[in-house]
């Protein structure tokens, strides 16, 4: 006979911790072009003096429509210079206003590990939208706050 696995105290908690994340939630699929197109004009903003946004004409670019047709699509490669200057001067606003106080190392997927810079608006950034993951997962579906019974397993590629 199968033991009956108990509902650890974060399962029965987080239904109702999730309740205000929700409203947050709604927000955004209730308004996704507003909040996108806010989102690109603050960067836009935020990093038109950078060498990248002088570059590519932050200033002048008003409408994601611009952006599309005066921001070329880049890869690692296209970037290199723009790295190679933050590798030099971390402080200095190469592709963002913010300083980079840390470097991640890629996974290689597309060939050698890169060293990407990091800055304290970029984590913020990534905190922002990763503290909504968990709730939007447990409020897709009854039950799903079962996740956080027993033991959690997490991957993550290799730095």
């Amino acid at each position: 006979m199968e033991a009956r696995r108990q509902m650890s105290i974060m399962s029965k908690l987080m239904p109702h911790m999730v309740k205000r994340t929700q409203k947050v939630i709604d927000n955004i699929l209730a308004n996704p072009i507003t909040l996108t197109e806010s989102k690109l004009e603050s960067i836009l903003e935020s990093h038109r003096n950078t060498a990248f946004g002088k570059d590519n004409n932050f200033a002048n670019i008003r409408t994601p429509e611009q952006f599309s047709e005066t921001v070329p699509l880049h890869d690692f490669t296209t970037m290199k210079p723009y790295m190679e200057q933050i590798y030099a001067n971390p402080q200095q606003p190469i592709l963002t206003a913010d300083p980079v106080i840390w470097f991640v190392q890629s996974s290689g997927t597309s060939g050698k590990p890169k060293a990407l810079p990091i800055s304290k608006a970029g984590i913020k950034d990534y905190g922002d939208s990763t503290y909504l993951l968990l709730p939007s997962f447990i409020n897709m579906k009854k039950g799903n706050e079962s996740v956080l019974d027993g033991t959690m397993l997490n991957f993550a590629a290799p730095a």
